[in-house]
């Protein structure tokens, strides 16, 4: 999610009281390890990266793309037949997509932060004025309208809105023709943002860049990457923000202010869905398991210096998604109705971005920011 930066503001004093969630927690007592011999050091994390490229990081990618893809024939057709099984078929279709793009989040390093990939897709809130006096307008809504537009009109939440509605139960009869050729032209647009990040990533052989290359042989010649410890630490950093995000803005906004309007999914009522697949994400890099795909993730890193840190991120990241699986029945109600719940969730997210963004970057030797 790319938030904006002014609405940040409006909200942070809010977030005076969050402190409450971290203070408690100590920092590691290791001291920063020197990594092991360059021989030993350059081949296991090799292995990790090229492991994480081609089973965590490309899968996923490649089935946004392949999703969004869904997404947009589901619109496509809604807008031939508006009918109510067509509405449900492109929210589902909206759902689906969702999913590895959360998961996903957790690595937006390169390319989808270096190519506005990430605000095209993903940013919120979304501008409703804005996107309603568009639809006023005789704007023609095609694919270089929606390219040239700012990601608060576009992308997923644009979509989600038009498909639900502000309240969440829009009928098919309630979706005027303006609103679908707005769908239809922003999902061109959407689908070309999600080719440009998969083709980022594969190599030359599948049409692509070899980004994924360029990050898996880091410290050699016509890598991104001078060192492997830089590659590293880009890449557990993002893991450590996503759950800095995830607690702070994306649960932490919405809950202190108790303004449901700073909720990201709140029109599909997905943001639980949202917030486990995050955590889903940050786990999938450290394990390095993705969908039926596995090998070597930052486990395997951490392992071999300090066996007590890695079973606390492998145990701290599976109680994170407890705690989210039991905010009911939805993240806002829960705003209201069951705010312990939301409270025990964001110390656990908490506890895996300190664990990630502290001591395993401390075990593994990587430079401070």
């Amino acid at each position: 999610m790319k938030l904006r930066k002014h609405h940040l503001t409006l909200a942070i004093s809010g977030l005076l009281g969050l402190s409450l969630l971290t203070t408690g927690c100590k920092k590691s007592d290791n001291n920063v390890v020197t990594p092991p011999p360059t021989s030993t050091w350059d081949q296991t994390t090799s292995d990790v990266l090229k492991d994480l490229t081609n089973n965590v990081i490309i899968p996923t990618f490649r089935d946004f793309d392949t999703r969004v893809g869904e997404l947009q024939t589901a619109i496509n057709t809604l807008k031939d037949q508006p009918n109510e099984q067509n509405l449900q078929a492109a929210r589902d279709a909206w759902k689906r997509a969702r999913h590895p793009w959360e998961i996903g989040e957790a690595y937006i390093f390169g390319p989808a932060s270096s190519m506005g990939i990430d605000p095209a897709v993903d940013s919120w809130p979304l501008d409703e004025n804005k996107l309603q006096s568009t639809l006023d307008s005789n704007e023609v809504l095609d694919k270089a309208f929606f390219d040239n537009s700012e990601g608060t009109v576009k992308g997923a939440h644009a979509v989600e809105f038009l498909l639900w509605g502000n309240d969440g139960n829009k009928t098919a009869s309630a979706i005027t023709p303006r609103e679908l050729d707005y769908m239809v032209g922003c999902m061109l647009s959407f689908k070309g943002a999600t080719e440009t990040l998969l083709k980022a990533w594969v190599p030359a052989s599948e049409g692509g860049s070899d980004f994924g290359y360029k990050f898996y042989m880091a410290g050699k010649e016509g890598s991104s990457y001078s060192t492997q410890v830089a590659a590293v630490g880009d890449a557990l950093r993002g893991m450590a923000r996503l759950m800095d995000e995830l607690n702070n803005s994306k649960m932490g906004i919405p809950f202190t202010n108790q303004n449901l309007d700073f909720e990201e999914a709140r029109f599909s009522s997905n943001s639980k869905a949202d917030f486990i697949d995050n955590v889903l994400g940050v786990q999938s890099m450290y394990l390095g398991t993705y969908s039926t795909f596995s090998g070597k993730g930052f486990t395997t890193l951490v392992h071999a210096k300090d066996i007590p840190l890695d079973s606390s991120v492998t145990a701290q990241l599976t109680d994170a998604l407890t705690k989210i699986q039991n905010i009911n029945p939805t993240f806002g109600d829960a705003v209201t109705n069951s705010r312990n719940s939301i409270q025990t969730a964001r110390f656990s997210v908490s506890e895996v971005n300190r664990l990630v963004g502290t001591n395993v970057i401390e075990a593994l030797g990587i430079p401070k920011q």
